[in-house]
């Protein structure tokens, strides 16, 4: 089950000329992750920021997702954003009324 998610997340299902396009923007994201990391000692990494979402945003719609969260939480225990959400603020709320 995990490497079928996995081959799906690299596009193997997708025609070829979409495929190719989820390839160069997985290498994309990494590469701007990566820049991202080293634009945090910088001034401005807004536009690194910007460019990362974007780029994560677009992969996410070619593989059919409404967003890149939806997409990393495919086959996680807390499987939508709004499960993620809920676990937060019930952190939050335990936590707060403790201190």
């Amino acid at each position: 089950m995990q490497l079928r998610r996995d081959m799906e997340s690299n596009g193997i299902h997708l025609p070829d000329k979409q495929r190719q396009k989820v390839v160069d923007l997985n290498i994309e994201n990494e590469l701007l992750g990566m820049r991202l990391l080293e634009a945090r000692q910088t001034a401005n990494p807004y536009s690194t920021l910007t460019h990362l979402l974007r780029c994560r945003y677009e992969l996410a719609q070619l593989l059919g997702f409404e967003s890149f969260a939806q997409k990393q939480l495919q086959g996680k225990m807390l499987c939508t954003q709004e499960q993620v959400w809920h676990f937060l603020c019930s952190i939050l709320h335990k936590y707060r009324t403790a201190a």
